[in-house]
């Protein structure tokens, strides 16, 4: 899609002649010497060097120079040996140490040869290993290093060394491969390795000393067993940190004829009776000791089984259960026994291991364990079963619906919802029947829901009942009626572009007879109409009808009960709809001429210019021309009434036409009223039509250009042509007169002013230049639409750069680079201004805050050298007016380069919904001349703020806007500004206009005029405005490197998924991973985890995720049931909202925070236990027949916090 500008008509040869001349046709130089650049030249092993040919050829007769220097094409390099290569574009690569020739021949000539010197590979980078590492107090750490060398081999080099702290750690400064970190107290300290100018860190964490024993027990203490029999001691430790523990001691028996033990070291040891007596049985530990006496009786019954008491036991997630070991003997006796203990599932019970008579079972999650007892070679087990945290008493159940009517051969679902004593209410799983199964049945359960088959007609009651707990619901089976089982939605898949309604039509199948799977066509009734991407389009919930928003696509469903139909809505850019003729009626005269101009109205709304195609339908009556433009001028030839017609055909290959009523009247030219437009500007070799506007008889008005005679008053600064056709031929004003032909003392003047071309260099693709489009993978639906038009001859085409507003790090842009042979040296040399002639559609103007996100870079070598994002080379922007182009408002974006380049790129980064979606793009030039401004500052209007509110670290941009004579309003260049804080200790501004947020508060942000900017204005002219800065809530957020992060989803979410998780972890609150969870889908979760690979976190404070919800979309309460945050340990869960003393709280940060226009919140929990991951659960909601807002369907995770600052309730 084009648009084009009204008045100027094409671009001219002066525009080449001012990019290098214009040459002979029949002349072609001729190459006559060849030399190489450089001659002398050396690199490493693996390092290059580009040679290049330049050749002295012949110049064309009369030209002022005798020859001419250039880069020459398709040269045969080579070389003399093998100590290096080289390709055909001259890039010579080091290879073997030593020298060679470097030989260049081209059309027959050769060049005097280059010395290339490759010396040893040196040295590139150096690397530690190990890169991070943690020990404790009084441990020591070896670290070795790497280096990369140039010719890609790594080996170990030599290195001095330091540590950052030898308060925490000491180092071998050695030289050496390796060293040695002994640490002297607990902290971090940076450890370096220095060779030559390359440096490489790592990082070492000395901990607290590892705990050591102070004493040592056994048990049992004492102990006596029959002859025959074996006895298990247990050694225990207490250490110096105050825990306790088993520890690995060496074990001896005093008395080896009354019982052996094994030696060890371990923390057990068995003591095997030998003969009746007394032993003394002794664990030592280093200097530690301790000491039980072991005494062997007769030989006794020996144990046969073991039962646990209970056998089985159910307790809730949170409580206990103690289990009691019981033996039976040879003998029928029966005691109990001290025995070894375990659980088959630590993840869902622990138990205390003994040995004892009893253990005690403690939970960690719902799910089944098995507790074993074990004495010697006999094993007794128990079961335990852990189910949900125990809560309050249930009071009541309702079911919902409490009464339902349904024809035979349908089904109806039941809810059961219980009652508590604390007086909440919640879904409980319930035993479900039906008073009358020979009327409809149901799934038993126990549910929290049942579905009811009709049988047959009457009447059943259905009833829930959790114990005692029972509620009731009654249900009708009425006579048969056709049963809605499926939705088709057309058409699928429907196509329209941006703005043009589209009727989407729901057609059904029902059944046609009770417990038949035969079906046939019905209409579907009560149908609910939704869309799943609102952002991308809207639909009418009742009729259907569907308008696109943006380019995207979006799934349409219609409703009806619980059945449900889809079909895909693709839109398409907006493409023109009608035209609009203005004036839509006129008269003229015989002989004179009206003026028609013609505006496109788009899908969208939108207006803007269009070059069309005009015709009269009565030509005897009036005449048109041109016959295409955005303009035409109907001439009349008789008396009568035609339509002027406009016409053109849009991207969906349809003829759009509009039309206006011309009526050729009688009237005769009474006088010369004006020439429009009174003033005008151009570049020197662009023209201007000035149209001369009489009055008639009638009192009527019109174009009357072939009745006037045209002049200007200097001809040196610029001519002017019969048709009243303004040609700019030097710097300077002029003014145009129009004489009547009839009355030459009847004239009208207009002022013309010609200005020096804006675009020196521009890159065409005449002389070569590409545009290449390119858009970040985040930019769904961003496009550069007819990118050529940017390097072609004509200013009046452009390509339209269109992002997705509210996509955060998403942008589109286009990169323009000269050709292989260009009329100008390249690379373009630093010290140009490089840029863009950007502008935006009639009727919207480029504001501050359309141009803060723009972005203009040069490269080189396809590698980005200098761009005006950074701040040091900051961009500026000249406007350029209405005039330029005529129609739209215009600007040359650019940049001061102080780096060699050969290519340009412009960047629209994606705003906020209130900023940019659209910039036209004219023009390359990779040279620039910004014109001298044509009108004087008079007074300061005001700061501005890309954003009034941002998080501690954050940063926003200010500009101060400037009021000029000609009573238009536009940025004051940062470089005639004096920028400062009210609050340096709140917010700071640097000299570009950029505040960054240094703590929570307000903060005046004041831009000074400097002395001699504006000679009507005092120095020292002030304006200022108020930002805002609030504390990051996500105080200690989880980032990478350590931190890893990972996704999942439950085998029954098959179109759960999850997107862009590094997001998460990265050092940025404005990037995120996406989840998305379909609708309706019970029990189906995705997640996103992250984990710390650190030390664990301790509890008691706040932890959670800053999340928010795409733009458009809010975080309500039933958004926010849906999610679950929970802790995790070595990827064990600890806890998870909802549990017991573990409420999920949320906090809703609103769309001001961080102004990215989706809205923000905080879901947090407090933990009581350690932990070194947190992860983020959405679980399905229930489909609620269409009422998509208040369900989860997308929900953005943009940060992980260990420790978040929760604000004021």
């Amino acid at each position: 899609m084009k648009f084009f500008q009204t008045i100027l008509i094409g671009l001219f040869a002066l525009i080449a002649a001012g990019c290098g001349g214009i040459s002979s046709p029949d002349f072609s130089p001729v190459l006559q010497t060849l030399r190489i650049v450089p001659l002398v030249a050396t690199a490493p092993i693996g390092g290059t060097v580009q040679f290049q040919a330049i050749g002295t050829y012949t110049t064309p007769p009369g030209s002022d120079e005798t020859s001419q220097e250039r880069v020459v094409d398709n040269v045969e390099w080579t070389v003399d040996n093998t100590n290096a290569s080289i390709d055909g574009d001259g890039l010579a690569t080091g290879l073997v140490a030593g020298t060679t020739q470097i030989g260049a021949r081209a059309h027959g000539i050769d060049a005097a040869p280059a010395t290339l010197t490759i010396s040893p590979a040196t040295l590139d980078s150096i690397a530690i290993n190990p890169l991070t590492v943690t020990i404790p107090l009084g441990d020591v750490q070896v670290f070795s290093v790497t280096g990369t060398f140039s010719d890609g081999t790594t080996t170990p080099v030599s290195a001095t060394w330091t540590s950052s702290d030898t308060a925490v750690a000491t180092v071998v400064p050695g030289p050496s491969a390796s060293t040695t970190a002994t640490s002297v107290a607990t902290g971090v300290t940076t450890i370096t390795a220095t060779v030559g100018t390359a440096q490489a860190t790592a990082q070492l964490t000395v901990g607290p000393p590892t705990p050591v024993p102070v004493s040592i027990t056994i048990d049992p203490a004492t102990a006596t067993i029959p002859l025959g029999t074996t006895q298990v001691f247990t050694a225990t430790g207490t250490f110096s940190d105050g825990t306790t523990g088993n520890v690995s001691a060496t074990w001896t028996s005093s008395n080896q004829a009354t019982a052996t033990v094994l030696a060890g070291p371990s923390t057990t040891t068995t003591a095997t009776s030998v003969a009746t007596g007394t032993s003394t049985i002794t664990a030592t530990v280093g200097t530690l000791q301790a000491t039980a006496v072991l005494t062997v009786g007769p030989s006794g019954p020996s144990l046969v089984s073991i039962a646990i008491d209970p056998p089985t036991a159910t307790i809730a997630l949170g409580a206990t259960q103690v289990f009691t070991a019981t033996g039976t003997f040879s003998d029928g006796t029966t005691g109990s026994v001290s025995a070894t203990w375990t659980s088959s599932n630590q993840a869902t019970a622990t138990v205390l291991a003994g040995p004892a008579t009893t253990t005690t079972a403690t939970s960690v999650a719902e799910g089944t364990a098995t507790i074993t007892a074990t004495v010697g070679s006999v094993q007794g087990t128990a079961s335990l079963t852990v189910g949900p945290a125990a809560g309050p008493a249930l009071v009541s159940i309702s079911i919902a619906p409490p009464t339902a009517t349904i024809p035979l051969g349908a089904t109806q679902l039941y809810t059961a919802t219980g009652t508590f004593a604390d007086g909440t209410t919640g879904t409980v799983s319930a035993t479900w029947t039906s008073s009358n199964q020979a009327v409809a049945t149901v799934l038993p359960g126990p549910a929290t829901t049942t579905t009811a088959t009709s049988v047959a007609t009457g009447t059943t009651t259905i009833t829930a009942a959790v114990g005692a707990v029972q509620g009731t619901a009654q249900l009708t089976v009425g006579p048969f009626a056709p049963l809605l089982v499926s939705i088709s939605v057309t058409p699928s898949p429907g196509t329209a572009p941006v703005g043009q309604p589209l009727q989407f039509i729901a057609s059904g199948e029902c059944t046609t007879a009770p417990f038949s799977a035969t079906t046939a066509p019905c209409a579907p009734t009560g149908v609910v109409w939704a869309v799943s991407a609102p952002a991308v389009a809207t639909i009418d919930a009742t009729t259907g009808v569907a308008r696109g928003l943006i380019v995207g696509s979006t799934q349409v469903t219609a409703t009806s009960g619980t059945v449900v139909g889809s079909a895909a809505f693709n839109v398409t850019p907006t493409v023109i709809s009608s035209l609009v003729v203005t004036p839509a009626t006129g008269s003229t005269a015989i002989g004179a001429s009206r003026r028609f101009d013609v505006t496109a109205v788009f899908t969208d709304g939108s207006t803007g210019p269009i070059v069309a195609d005009w015709s009269s339908s009565a030509p005897a009556v009036a005449t048109v021309a041109p016959a295409s433009g955005a303009f035409t001028m109907a001439t009349g030839v008789s008396l009568g009434q035609t339509n002027i017609v406009a016409s053109t055909t849009n991207a969906l290959n349809q003829v759009i036409t509009g039309q206006a009523v011309l009526t050729v009247t009688g009237v005769t030219l009474t006088d010369l009223l004006r020439i429009e437009p009174p003033t005008e500007r151009v570049t020197v070799g662009r023209s201007f039509d000035f149209t001369a506007i009489g009055r008639f008889s009638d009192n009527s008005e019109g174009a009357i250009d072939d009745q006037v005679n045209w002049t200007s008053s200097d001809t040196a600064i610029a001519t002017v042509n019969a048709a009243g056709q303004a040609t700019g031929v030097s710097l300077g004003a002029v003014t145009i007169t129009a004489a009547r032909k009839t009355d030459p003392t009847d004239t009208a003047t207009a002022t013309l002013t010609v200005t020096g071309s804006v675009c020196t260099t521009p890159l065409l693709q005449s002389e070569g230049a590409t545009a290449v489009e390119f858009s970040s993978d985040l930019c769904v639906g961003c496009s550069v639409d007819s990118e050529g038009n940017i390097i072609d001859a004509n200013l009046l085409n452009y390509a339209t750069a269109t992002t997705t507003v509210g996509l955060l790090g998403a942008n589109v842009g286009v990169t323009v680079a000269p050709g292989p042979t260009p009329p100008y040296a390249v690379p373009f040399p630093a010290g140009k201004n490089a840029g863009f002639i950007i502008g935006k559609p009639a009727g919207t103007l480029l504001t501050a805050e359309v141009l803060s996100q723009i972005q203009v870079s040069t490269l080189r070598n396809g590698v980005v050298v200098e761009t005006s994002s950074t701040g040091v080379t900051p961009l500026r922007l000249d406007l350029l007016g209405l005039q330029l182009l005529g129609g739209f408002d215009t600007a040359l974006v650019s940049i001061g380069t102080t780096v060699d380049y050969d290519a340009i790129r412009l960047t629209v980064n994606s705003g906020t919904a209130s900023a940019l979606s659209a910039v036209q793009i004219f023009q390359a030039c990779a040279t620039a001349e910004p014109p001298a401004p044509v009108a004087t500052l008079t007074a300061l209007a005001r700061v501005e703020l890309a954003t009034s509110s941002l998080t501690v670290g954050g940063t926003t941009g200010a500009v101060l806007i400037g009021t000029y004579s000609n009573g238009t309003e536009a940025p004051i260049p940062d470089a005639d500004i004096d920028w400062t804080s009210g609050t340096t200790g709140v917010a700071t501004v640097n000299a570009n206009g950029l505040v960054t947020g240094v703590a929570p508060g307000s903060a005046s942000i004041i831009a000074t005029l400097k002395t001699g900017v504006a000679p009507g204005l005092v120095a020292g002219r002030s304006s200022g405005a108020t930002v805002t800065v609030v504390a990051n809530v996500c105080s200690s957020p989880i980032q990478a490197p350590p931190a890893t992060v990972a996704d999942s989803s439950s085998l029954l979410c098959l179109l759960c998924s999850v997107s862009n998780t590094p997001n998460v972890i990265d050092a940025s609150n404005s990037t995120f991973g996406t989840i998305n969870v379909p609708l309706g889908l019970l029990n189906a979760t995705a997640s996103v985890t992250v984990s710390s690979n650190q030390a664990p976190f301790a509890p008691g404070a706040p932890a959670g995720f800053l999340i928010s919800r795409p733009v458009g979309q809010l975080l309500q309460a039933a958004v926010l049931s849906q999610i679950q945050v929970s802790t995790l340990l070595g990827g064990v869960v600890q806890q998870t909202s909802g549990q017991p003393l573990v409420p999920l709280r949320a906090d809703l940060l609103g769309l001001s925070v961080l102004g990215d226009g989706g809205e923000r919140g905080l879901v947090s929990i407090v933990p009581t236990l350690p932990f070194d991951g947190l992860r983020l659960t959405f679980v399905s909601g229930l489909a609620t027949l269409g009422l998509l807002e208040n369900t989860l369907q997308t929900v953005n995770v943009l940060q992980a916090c260990s420790t978040v600052g929760l604000p004021a309730l």
